[in-house]
Formats: C-alpha cells, structure tokens, sequence
C-alpha cells in the first residue's frame, strides 16, 4: 500500500507541475507574439489555442494512449513539441 501511495503523489505531483510549465509556457508564448506584433487579438488568440485544443483533442489521445505504445507516444509527442517550437520561432523571427 505504501509504494501505491508513492506512485500516486509522484503522479500527481508531476502532472501539476506539467500542467503549470505548460501553461506558463503558452502565457509567455502569448506575451511574446503580443510584444513583437502589438495586436491583441494575436494574444487573445494564442491564449484561447492551449484550452480549446485540450478539449478538442482530449478523447483522441485518451484513445490512442489506452491502444497503443505509450513510449512511442512520448517520442511523438515531443517531436512534434519540438517542430511545433521550431516553426514557430521561425515564422516570428523573419
């Protein structure tokens, strides 16, 4: 029972800790397009994005998790964060 409690605060911990670097992350994000642009409707927009796809998206990926590798998953996930970043900083920088 002790190991169970262990997991459980561990998978709790971590999940709010992901939760809130994700979502300081899509402020800044938000914040930055604000700055570089001016336009609050760009801000507001980005700001909308984070949530409405979490809602949007949230069944298909609890599919997806429960039938396939979840490394794999993790290794697609983070890929496409990383060219999803990658895209973005090069669509604002030019």
């Amino acid at each position: 029972m002790q190991k169970s409690k262990k997991q459980l605060i561990l998978a709790i911990s971590s999940l709010g800790i992901g939760n809130l670097t994700s979502a300081t992350f899509s402020f800044c994000l938000g914040v930055y397009v604000l700055q570089k642009t001016s336009s609050s409707m760009l801000f507001s927009m980005l700001l909308l994005v984070r949530p409405l796809s979490n809602l949007l998206l949230s069944s298909l990926i609890g599919f997806c998790v429960d039938k396939y590798d979840h490394k794999k998953i993790c290794m697609i996930a983070q890929a496409t964060s990383v060219v999803a970043v990658i895209l973005f900083i090069a669509l604002f920088r030019a």
